[in-house]
């Protein structure tokens, strides 16, 4: 089983390839064989729309790598694109590489249904657009995507700065993860199921992604009773600012129950207050978001604790070893709680 990695930096050893070493280890221990693509600095032209390659299945350009990695995309088993972020957008030369990889490949039996992941890495700002960007290839392929624990970013201008970026990093080990498990269960045929947010509504039914089965969304499995996790963004002050009475005057306006549920509605969440999730049909008439609507019944605020990414990752992996039957449950949290208990035990989470 095989994954290519693209990387569409100029430079071959900078903060996106940084992320996507840490992917690498994860693959190795999953067995899974990469093969990295630098684009690196060596110029790469942008499709010139001539359509040579609809009647001859090669792009006309053929000193850039573009016809050599469709080729062997046929016989790999899943991708990750990743890229710096430039002006909140995808490199310019990976996007040159991949609208000529993706159109000179006819029909996209290359891609077809095989997993595929970005990656974005920035300084600050822009990776969400930057992802959105290289998602696209994915949907109009009718690849399965990838996600993670978080949206699939590193921060850093440096590539030893990405690899103290704590969360980017556990963010990439369990993005591998995922995509290791999926190539793992497409290749098997077995059918799939996925931990999932109000976020993957937007993306798998009214997004770009095309999937060519029938899937439900459902509260998760239970034992003796249900039980689910609460994360989510949050409105913060921060101490040094000058505007301390217009921050909370903003956030007092914010969570009103009305605005709230308005905010809620427009970004496809769930409202922190049951009230304002009263004002609205919108989570209980739609019988996906219905199904979230439920879990909140049953669901856990997470943290806070500074070890967070450290405890979140021990739980995540044996969660998912205990899915792929690779331990039983029993055994595979008892390798979690060694993880999590010395830590809890010198710092324990803050008690309201």
């Amino acid at each position: 089983m095989k994954v290519m990695l693209v990387n569409g930096s100029s430079h071959l050893h900078g903060t996106t390839m940084t992320a996507l070493e840490e992917m690498i280890k994860v693959f190795h221990s999953e067995e899974v064989e990469t093969e990295v693509v630098q684009l690196g600095g060596k110029p790469i032209a942008d499709c010139l729309q001539c359509n040579v390659c609809q009647k001859t299945g090669k792009c006309v350009i053929k000193d850039d790598g573009v016809n050599e990695f469709v080729e062997k995309a046929k016989t790999a088993d899943g991708f990750v694109f990743a890229t710096p972020v430039y002006f909140a957008h995808p490199s310019g030369r990976i996007y040159d590489f991949l609208d000529r990889v993706f159109y000179s490949a006819g029909g996209y039996d290359a891609f077809k249904f095989k997993p595929g992941a970005a990656v974005a890495v920035a300084r600050r700002g822009g990776t969400t657009a930057a992802l959105d960007g290289i998602n696209k290839y994915f949907g109009i392929a009718q690849m399965p995507v990838a996600g993670s624990t978080y949206w699939n970013m590193v921060h850093g201008l440096y590539g030893e700065e990405a690899s103290q970026d704590e969360e980017g990093m556990q963010t990439m080990r369990n993005l591998a993860r995922n995509l290791a498990w999926m190539m793992k269960c497409f290749a098997a045929g077995k059918a799939a199921m996925m931990e999932s947010g109000t976020w993957h509504i937007g993306q798998f039914d009214m997004g770009d992604v095309t999937l060519d089965f029938n899937y439900k969304y459902a509260l998760l499995p239970k034992d003796k009773e249900y039980a689910s996790v609460i994360g989510g963004e949050n409105f913060g002050v921060c101490t040094g600012t000058e505007y301390k009475e217009e921050c909370v005057d903003f956030l007092e306006y914010m969570m009103t129950a009305e605005n709230n549920a308005d905010w809620c509605e427009i970004a496809g969440k769930l409202p922190t207050r049951s009230d304002a999730n009263e004002l609205k049909d919108f989570w209980t008439e739609d019988d996906r978001y219905a199904v979230f609507s439920e879990e909140m019944n049953y669901a856990v605020a997470r943290g806070p604790h500074e070890s967070w990414p450290t405890i979140s990752e021990a739980i995540y992996t044996a969660e998912q070893s205990a899915l792929l039957g690779e331990k039983t449950a029993e055994d595979a949290m008892a390798e979690a709680n060694n993880v999590v208990a010395p830590i809890l035990e010198e710092v324990p989470i803050a008690e309201e």
